[in-house]
């Protein structure tokens, strides 16, 4: 197979001296058609072996253009080892237990083994196409700058890609239903063993669901007691009528200026998952008119945007009846950006690193559920060493990039965090999204804010760190899950009661509903 391959590949390299093929081959739509396919080569050489009539046109393409020789044979090295091994495979399990499918009793099962089989060789086609797509790819962005170096007012750009085994940690590439399928498994088999499948969201008895699905934030910052209130960036609720949306404009603007607000502000769904309809709003005109553009009804938050540019999550845990809660978890949370190197638009320094490349589409697309950067920025050549921002938010549903920060916990901070915990009603378990001011005054616990509290439906984010392999991510996301039914036990025990399932999936519903009416976020 790889022969063939590189006979074809040879081909298009003889075509393109002709004078025709150069023509051809000069057309700006083609031009960038074969752009996309070199870009996912190893997901371009699954497809060309399923729909036929592609394989010899597209790698003549490559030929002709002259694409990474190394790469491609690399690629078509990986891909044929995975593909004759599947398609092997399964023809030898066909014809093995053939007999017993004609009779029903294993033809059943050709249905999911056909979809596993062709999710597993998308998921493997993907894993190394970072790496892949790198060595073919001229330049790339520059390194970031560590956690320990942070000063207030500088932006936290991701650390160089080149220092860690994978650009894109392999949990990542994982399809989510298949990523989370064993987590579902160990769930179910957690509830048979506590007698509740709901058991977890006893956790928090004073947050809907515990946290789980569907709560409002807000819910956890009315709650707050006055030390936690301290640490709580300023936030405001409000909710656009279904009429009269000038005068409630004008209401909230006033509102803010009460409450002492300055621009720029935060606004953000009160009920919210991922960073979905997240914006920066920076001036009175733009918050007038994102205000007229919010769904009425709808329960949102503004907030004052916080001074200091650090941003982790903390996942807190305390069983009840323990005098001490523990940080579980710190992650560092960067935003996606590149660092100029004098030569390189915007565009093209996305392009050419291997991680800000897989998630392109939110940085390029509009329209969508994330608005993308505006083409006058995009065709911006930064300055050697100048850090550009592509996205307010730092979810990883846009490519934030999140390091593993547990050499950042001392016993200063977890006994700030606990406190502040405390200050919470019958909160024993969650995640607190913060922004700090360095790394040096967030172990001893001072200045930070807190932007977000999450409840149980808040994991250690740490685990989406590339350095981090696929069997320690799956280690600490059971060991997260054993700790809260254990949690849920021993409240229940207390004679807390967990909510309902009819409950459970009314909230998950709900939340599914209203995110799809968010304003893009940016």
């Amino acid at each position: 197979m790889v022969a063939s391959d590189v006979a074809f590949y040879g081909l298009g390299v003889f075509a393109a001296r002709l004078p025709w093929t150069d023509r051809l081959m000069s057309r700006p739509g083609l031009q960038t058609v074969a752009g996309v396919l070199e870009k996912r080569i190893l997901e371009t050489m699954l497809v060309v072996r399923l729909v036929p009539g592609l394989l010899m046109p597209c790698f003549m393409t490559f030929g002709a253009r002259r694409f990474c020789f190394k790469s491609f044979v690399g690629a078509s090295s990986v891909f044929s080892t995975v593909y004759l091994a599947v398609v092997l495979g399964t023809a030898l399990f066909l014809c093995r237990h053939w007999p017993a499918a004609t009779e029903g009793r294993t033809m059943l099962l050709a249905v999911p083994v056909a979809l596993a089989v062709l999710y597993g060789m998308r998921w493997i086609a993907t894993v190394a196409a970072p790496q892949l797509r790198a060595r073919a790819t001229a330049g790339g962005a520059g390194a970031g700058v560590p956690v320990a170096g942070t000063k207030a007012g500088l932006v936290l750009p991701p650390p160089t890609v080149a220092s860690f085994p994978r650009p894109v940690a392999t949990a990542e590439r994982i399809p989510p239903l298949l990523f989370y399928a064993p987590l579902a498994i160990n769930w179910l088999r957690l509830g048979l063993a506590y007698r509740s499948l709901s058991l977890p969201t006893a956790a928090n008895p004073a947050i809907t669901t515990g946290g789980m699905w569907g709560e409002r934030k807000s819910e956890y910052f009315a709650e707050a007691g006055a030390l936690a209130r301290r640490f709580i960036a300023p936030t405001l609720e409000i909710v656009r009528p279904q009429a009269g949306t000038d005068d409630w404009i004008g209401a909230t603007l006033a509102r803010l200026a009460a409450g002492g607000f300055g621009w720029p502000v935060v606004l953000k769904p009160d009920v919210g998952w991922q960073g979905y309809g997240v914006r920066c709003v920076e001036s009175d005109v733009e918050f007038r008119r994102d205000l007229a553009r919010l769904p009425a009804g709808v329960p949102f938050l503004v907030q004052q945007l916080s001074p200091f540019q650090g941003e982790a999550g903390l996942l807190y845990g305390r069983l009840p009846g323990v005098a001490r809660g523990r940080i579980l978890s710190l992650a560092i949370r960067h935003h996606p950006a590149v660092r100029g190197d004098g030569r390189a638009m915007v565009r093209q320094l996305i392009a050419a690193d291997p991680r800000l490349s897989w998630k392109a589409s939110c940085y390029l697309d509009r329209g969508g559920q994330h608005r993308g950067l505006d083409d006058a920025l995009l065709a911006v050549v930064p300055a050697a060493g100048e850090v550009v921002k592509l996205s307010f938010i730092g979810s990883q549903r846009v490519g934030g990039f999140y390091r593993n920060g547990a050499s950042l916990i001392t016993a200063a901070l977890e006994d700030r965090l606990d406190a502040i915990a405390r200050d919470l009603p019958e909160f024993h378990y969650g995640r607190f999204d913060i922004r700090f001011d360095s790394a040096a005054a967030l172990m001893r616990g001072n200045d930070f804010q807190i932007i977000e509290i999450n409840g149980i439906g808040g994991e250690a984010i740490h685990v989406w760190d590339p350095a981090l392999g696929l069997a320690e991510v799956y280690r600490e996301l059971f060991r997260q899950q054993a700790l809260l039914f254990e949690i849920g036990d021993r409240q229940r025990r207390r004679g807390i009661a967990p909510c309902g399932a009819a409950e459970l999936m009314a909230a998950a519903a709900r939340q599914s509903r209203l995110i799809g009416r968010y304003p893009a976020s940016e």
